[in-house]
């Protein structure tokens, strides 16, 4: 990364934050959110021209920067919330076999909690993979048939493709209003319908440890520039088109529980996810 440019960018939004706290002194009570808005214009803006010098885009709002979050602990998924979600699924299972030889519908529960599923043929209607409109309206409808946001809170993180073509609408578990990227639920749709379903429900044990200072959305995607001018992504991700905080750590098969962090979580117009620690810097691309 350009450390140069990346001291530029902390220097004039320092200034830029002394220059508000002078006017929030002086001003009448009505103009502050003023000032925090132009502030936020500002950042926004230098973010921008910084990542544009380096060949990169930015076509998301920046989401408000947080000064400090603590640790989540998680452990793997409850034993009762593993069996409430196999069965949720099982009564959705089609019966018979579909065309190409799909067999008997199956509810698999992988090591850690991973729980699998496929239908004895496609789930719903005929689905046009080409609309993301129309695909995330198939991936609800399977949700809601099968009761699954009793199971747990979920919130639509993002849609993206297979190289088979397949698209593949993935939900995220929020805890106390935090989405967790540690855990997932990722629902395969083919043309025909939904094909397969897997979920990964890690269990909050609560927020863990002293509060952390957390980077700024800004610097965060300014690492990650950094790290791809180094490891160069294989299909050209250099637009990025979402940026939001929540809580992750590679899920862990054999720990009885783990720590997740804060990161920033950015997605490409290709359809990558990487993962920026909001307490370290440090990126990850799982």
């Amino acid at each position: 990364m350009d450390w140069q440019q990346a001291r530029r960018l902390l220097l004039l939004t320092f200034t830029a934050v002394n220059v508000v706290l002078a006017l929030a002194l002086w001003l009448p009570p009505f103009s502050q959110p003023i000032t925090q808005l132009w502030l936020g214009q500002f950042r926004e803006r230098e973010v921008r021209n910084q990542l544009a010098a380096q060949g990169f885009r930015l076509e998301a709002p920046l989401p408000r920067a947080e000064r400090v979050r603590p640790f989540l602990r998680v452990s793997p998924p409850a034993p009762a919330v593993i069996q409430e979600l196999a069965d949720r699924l099982t009564r959705l299972a089609g019966t018979g076999s579909a065309p190409g030889g799909w067999g008997a519908p199956a509810v698999l529960v992988q090591p850690g909690g991973i729980v699998q599923f496929r239908p004895g043929r496609p789930w719903g209607a005929p689905v046009r993979l080409e609309n993301p409109g129309a695909v995330r309206q198939a991936a609800e409808a399977f949700l809601r048939a099968g009761g699954i946001q009793a199971v747990r809170m979920l919130r639509m993180a993002r849609i993206y493709y297979t190289p088979a073509g397949r698209a593949v609408v993935e939900y995220v578990p929020v805890y106390e209003g935090v989405p967790v990227f540690a855990g997932y639920l990722r629902v395969f749709l083919g043309q025909e319908g939904v094909e397969e379903v897997a979920a990964f429900f890690p269990t909050p044990e609560g927020f863990r440890g002293d509060p952390k200072g957390v980077l700024d959305p800004g610097e965060a995607l300014l690492r990650l520039a950094g790290y791809l001018k180094v490891n160069p992504s294989t299909r050209g991700g250099t637009t990025f088109t979402g940026v939001e905080l929540g809580y992750y750590a590679p899920p862990s098969v054999s720990a009885s529980s783990w720590e997740t962090y804060a990161a920033w979580r950015v997605l490409t117009a290709t359809g990558e996810v990487y993962y920026v620690n909001a307490f370290t810097g440090e990126v990850e691309a799982p």
